[in-house]
């Protein structure tokens, strides 16, 4: 079997969703935050194995578990979220959403 056939696949495609945001102070301003929220502190269950730091120190990213729908995704990506945001402000942290614009240049 050819690795790029439709024999190769034994299921439907299912989905997972990274999402990056800044970890920042109560100004709003990004700070240096991702290690004690990554690798410094127990992170709520839902986030167990869903946290990773990114290139700058201040950029943290997620994780949803892989699901198998749409509906799935919403909710996973609602938890994720939260959890996310509790654990932060925990912390002393707050958290915003971080990316590219949809027609922003990334090369």
């Amino acid at each position: 079997m050819e690795s790029g056939s439709r024999e190769a696949f034994d299921r439907l495609g299912t989905l997972g969703i990274e999402e990056e945001f800044f970890v920042v102070d109560e100004a709003g301003r990004p700070t240096s935050g991702t290690d004690e929220l990554v690798y410094e502190s127990e992170p709520p269950a839902v986030l167990d194995g869903r946290l990773d730091h990114e290139l700058f120190k201040c950029v943290i990213e997620t994780q949803t578990p892989t699901v198998g729908s749409l509906a799935e995704a919403s909710e996973s990506l609602v938890e994720v979220r939260s959890a996310l945001v509790e654990h932060a402000r925990a912390h002393g942290f707050d958290v915003a959403a971080a990316g590219l614009h949809p027609s922003a240049r990334w090369r």
